[in-house]
């Protein structure tokens, strides 16, 4: 699956797949199988997401070593919080209103176990760890499309933090 809020740019990556017949991702080839764009969802200001890949949030501390926020620490949803608001501001051109909140939440918490939702994967020779969850997510409509077309947590490029709609 392939996302982001640039839509020139995913053609550009659709069209390169088409005409190479796949995607060479650093030495494995993925083999184009099947194109398809989704439609737009519609757009609520509560929604439910499942992460299609685990979401890193990665934190300084005061030893200036990366920390790998988890769930149930609130710097977890504190650094989504200013990340979503940096992608809303690329997105929109604009600042996130400083008065409006952004409630986010485990779903099911009574079910949620951390151990479970934790992956550990390298990326250039780095471990990260990660975490693949449902959410609840409450804010305006114009940054859950932001949530929807980017991604939660840090590494959105790489591929992490994609999210459906459930």
């Amino acid at each position: 699956m392939i996302s982001s809020m640039n839509e020139a740019l995913c053609m550009k990556l659709i069209e390169g797949m088409w005409k190479k017949q796949g995607l060479l991702l650093l030495d494995a080839f993925l083999p184009l199988i099947e194109v398809k764009i989704l439609p737009e969802p519609e757009y609520q200001e509560n929604m439910r997401y499942r992460s299609l890949s685990p979401i890193v949030v990665p934190v300084q501390d005061s030893n200036k070593k990366t920390h790998f926020c988890h769930p149930l620490e609130s710097r977890f949803f504190e650094s989504i919080k200013v990340s979503l608001k940096n992608w809303y501001y690329i997105k929109w051109g604009e600042h996130f209103p400083e008065n409006i909140r952004i409630d986010l939440s485990v779903l099911h918490p009574e079910r949620f176990q951390l151990k479970k939702s934790a992956v550990l994967t390298e990326v250039k020779k780095k471990k990260i760890k990660a975490y693949e969850l449902d959410l609840e997510v409450h804010a305006p409509i114009k940054l859950q499309q932001v949530i929807y077309e980017q991604s939660l947590g840090s590494y959105g490029i790489q591929g992490f933090g994609m999210m459906e709609i459930i």
